[in-house]
């Protein structure tokens, strides 16, 4: 018993003599018309508390020698219709990412706690496989380095040479900021500007009224960033500084990790459609587990309905490399397997022609606003432009970023569910 325990059934057999011990004082006053005893009803109230106390702690040590109900993997396979959300089933919190994983029988995510007292030495389980297997690869390109060219020295490159009017005016208007300016267009975005009518060096942009609700044209750094993340990579972006191949890492105790949790677009196309049945169609097959990340491939951030609720476009865009890296046990019966299971997805934050340089002529506005998105190219957007800028002519530090998704997972074997 602890000593919390017994320190509660000592003050409840105090006050258990207490009251013994005034109703024996009142009904000896009223039985003999006098004074009672105090010395002889403190004695049995006393002694009638101690027998109380014994009894409690009797019961007390009763309970904790009966052995303690453990949750067992079969109950972990009932739960598809709980609602709960605590750290006992570990469900997940999103309702559409709930109802996505009840429609999996064969595999439950589960706590950390859980998962611990199921690999603990001694326990059912052991280990069988932990290996490690990735896809892809960093890109060594434009994007990747930082520069300071003028104006001139950019337009001598290749990819530049040979640019249209509106793209060569663009790279003209850029180059008439200063570095202070461009910064507030890379974080803040504004409307997508109309170069074609530009007057270059009276200062002044094309307001045009039908943009005024198309907000990707405003959409900057800090709107497609959490404000920590968009923080971070400021930070590190802003770093003149920083070494080569330097690494902004989201471990999975991270939000922006834990989010992959709730993010339904990665749940449903990347992690339920293709991560979990090649687990369970491989769970014994080491060859095929060793060619995990080739078989699988990466996902890609791609989804703009994540831009305003998530930080994973705004900061990964088109992943470049995935790594796996699963640690399997199975129970002694064979049937259930646990995964611990580590999913890296890296890529690079840095800005290539294409944020700047568009492939048509000339941008013509639309007075219907479908049209006008179907007309919009990554380069018409402010802040991607500013991007560039600020990597090729003032220097700006690209890098390396990575995200690390973490889960527990419980496997059942066919007729086990």
């Amino acid at each position: 018993m602890n000593r919390n325990d017994e320190n509660k059934n000592l003050i409840l057999a105090i006050l258990a003599g207490a009251a013994i011990a005034i109703i024996l004082k009142q009904l000896l006053e009223k039985e003999h018309k006098k004074d009672g005893s105090d010395l002889a009803v403190g004695l049995l109230g006393g002694a009638l508390g101690a027998g109380v106390y014994a009894l409690l702690r009797q019961k007390n040590e009763e309970n904790n020698n009966k052995p303690q109900q453990k949750i067992q993997p079969n109950d972990i396979f009932h739960f598809a219709s709980n609602n709960e959300t605590n750290e006992a089933n570990g469900l997940i919190d999103s309702v559409r990412v709930s109802k996505l994983w009840a429609s999996i029988p064969y595999a439950k995510r589960i706590s950390k706690h859980l998962a611990k007292e199921y690999t603990k030495p001694n326990s059912q389980y052991e280990i069988i496989y932990s290996g490690e297997s990735s896809y892809g690869k960093i890109q060594d390109d434009f994007a990747h380095s930082s520069h300071q060219f003028l104006l001139d020295e950019l337009l001598q490159l290749k990819d530049f040479s040979n640019i249209s009017d509106y793209n060569l005016k663009k790279l003209k208007y850029f180059s008439s900021l200063n570095e202070e300016k461009t910064k507030d267009i890379y974080e803040n975005g504004k409307y997508i500007l109309d170069f074609t009518t530009f007057n270059f060096g009276n200062g002044e942009l094309l307001s045009v009224p039908s943009l005024t609700k198309f907000n990707v044209g405003i959409i900057g750094t800090n709107q497609v960033l959490s404000d920590k993340v968009a923080q971070d990579v400021k930070n590190m972006f802003y770093n003149k500084n920083l070494s080569q191949n330097s690494v902004l890492l989201y471990n999975e105790k991270s939000e922006i990790s834990k989010d992959l949790h709730n993010n339904y677009n990665f749940q449903k196309e990347y992690y339920t459609k293709l991560v979990l049945p090649f687990l369970y169609k491989n769970i014994e097959n080491f060859v095929e587990l060793d060619k995990m990340a080739n078989k699988i491939k990466q996902y890609n951030f791609s989804n703009v309905s994540d831009i305003i609720t998530y930080s994973f476009y705004g900061l990964m865009g088109g992943t470049q490399v995935v790594k796996f890296a699963p640690t399997i046990y199975k129970r002694h019966d064979g049937a259930y397997y646990l995964v611990d299971l580590f999913i890296t997805i890296s890529d690079w934050y840095g800005a290539d022609k294409d944020d700047i340089i568009t492939k048509r002529e000339y941008i013509q506005w639309q007075s219907n606003m479908s049209e006008l998105k179907k007309n919009i190219e990554k380069a018409d957007i402010s802040c991607l432009n500013a991007f560039f800028w600020l990597q090729h002519h003032f220097g700006c530090s690209p890098f390396k970023t990575e995200i690390v998704f973490h889960d527990y997972l419980l496997f059942a074997k066919p007729n086990y569910y």
